[in-house]
């Protein structure tokens, strides 16, 4: 059962725009746009790989045998600075990073089955990408990708009682 989940964005201060204030920031702010954006990436993501579940089905309601499973994803930071007016080009070894928190509990007792948590870089390893919309989403894509995957064969390896 879906248990509700938190995104919590590292304070960054809006940038003044201009080219020169931007080249000594590593880190940017995320407008609201984009924060809502990566809410439902992320719920999108999660709830497609959880529906491949072979083991298990989403509850309604708790009872027995159901589990909640509740996400964070926290210190949510941008190193992809804001579109700039006329030709540039940006090239990043990491889109950003967050970290995931996720908790499975015993939705009649309210007992923390399994906690786990990660920090992962958005970007891979040892490869620059130019910065674009497209590459900065797919890259939350994937990673978010990889975490409900993690989660979904983790919950489908827990052996039957």
């Amino acid at each position: 059962m879906p248990g509700g989940a938190v995104l919590e964005f590292r304070a960054v201060k809006k940038s003044s725009g201009t080219m020169q204030s931007r080249s000594s920031q590593s880190e940017f702010y995320i407008d609201e746009k984009s924060r809502e954006k990566l809410a439902e990436v992320a719920s999108e993501v999660f709830q497609e790989e959880l529906a491949k579940s072979t083991r298990f089905t989403v509850a309604e309601a708790p009872g027995q045998d159901v589990l909640i499973i509740r996400g964070a994803l926290t210190d949510i930071v941008s190193n992809v600075p804001p579109q700039t007016v006329g030709r540039s080009e940006v090239f990043l070894s990491q889109v950003g990073e967050i970290t995931l928190i996720l908790e499975a509990v015993d939705s009649t007792s309210g007992e923390v089955i399994f906690r786990a948590m990660e920090r992962r870089a958005l970007g891979r390893s040892g490869q620059g990408m130019r910065s674009s919309s497209v590459n900065s989403w797919s890259e939350v894509r994937r990673v978010m990708r990889r975490w409900a995957t993690t989660l979904r064969e983790g919950l489908d390896s827990i052996p039957e009682a």
